[in-house]
């Protein structure tokens, strides 16, 4: 029993040794691409070698709404169609969501 142990340490040292690896490498593909998206961008080109500028510049995400905002947007919606009592019908139906 005390092999699969010591089997089992060898597997956990050996995932954070390549975790720090990949680390390293995200790293250098993140700088690397920086160093492309400047070249690309100096001389206004759109695609390079088959990579396209869009592929290399990081995705703006676009932020969460808060919960009193998706109240708020829901509860105007059902005003919109003429929801009765908007206001209890998004209740129920929020109960309707959660588990």
């Amino acid at each position: 029993m005390s092999e699969y142990i010591n089997e089992r340490e060898k597997i956990i040292q050996e995932i954070k040794r390549l975790n720090c690896l990949i680390k390293e490498l995200r790293i250098n593909k993140k700088e690397t691409e920086q160093k492309i998206v400047e070249f690309m961008e100096e001389r206004d080109m759109e695609i390079l070698d088959g990579v396209a500028l869009s592929d290399l510049k990081p995705n703006s995400r676009k932020k969460r709404k808060k919960k009193s905002e998706k109240r708020e947007d829901a509860l105007e919606f059902l005003k919109n169609y003429d929801i009765d009592e908007p206001e209890t019908f998004y209740l129920n139906f929020m109960k309707t969501q959660s588990f």
